[in-house]
C-alpha cells in the first residue's frame, strides 16, 4: 500500500488550519465576549503552548505549519491584552534542553513578535 504523504500532509493541514480558526475563535471572541478570560484563559494557554510552539519547528519540509502557527500568534499579540501576557510569559519560559533547535528559533521569533505588536500595544 503506497500512501501519497502530499495528499495526506495537505489533509492534516486542513485539520491543523481548522484548529487554529478555532483557537482564535475562542481567544478573540469567545472567552472576551462571554467575560471567561479570567478565569478560563491561563488553562487554555497551558494546554495549547506546547503544540502551537513544536509546530514552529518540527516541520521543516511543509512551512505552512509555521506561517500558520507564526500568524495565529501574531492575533493573539494584537487581541486581548490578558490573553497575549499570557502566552507570552510562556514563550519566555527558558529553552528546554530537550527540543530541537528549530523549536527554539520559533521560540524566539515568537517572542521578536510579541515584544514588537505588545510594546506597540502598550506605548501608543
Amino acid at each position: 500500500m503506497c500512501i501519497d504523504i502530499g495528499n495526506f500532509l495537505s489533509a492534516y493541514f486542513k485539520v491543523y488550519s481548522a484548529a487554529l480558526s478555532l483557537l482564535k475563535f475562542v481567544t478573540q471572541d469567545f472567552l472576551p465576549k462571554h467575560g471567561l478570560v479570567e478565569s478560563e484563559a491561563k488553562r487554555l494557554v497551558n494546554s495549547t503552548y506546547q503544540t502551537l510552539v513544536n509546530r514552529t519547528g518540527d516541520t521543516i519540509t511543509d512551512q505552512r505549519f509555521t506561517t500558520a502557527t507564526h500568524n495565529l500568534f501574531e492575533d493573539i499579540f494584537k487581541g486581548n491584552t490578558n490573553l497575549a501576557n499570557l502566552y507570552m510569559r510562556k514563550v519566555l519560559l527558558p529553552f528546554n534542553k530537550t527540543e530541537s533547535v528549530r523549536v527554539d528559533q520559533g521560540k524566539a521569533s515568537i517572542v521578536w513578535t510579541g515584544v514588537n505588536l505588545l510594546w506597540g500595544k502598550f506605548n501608543r
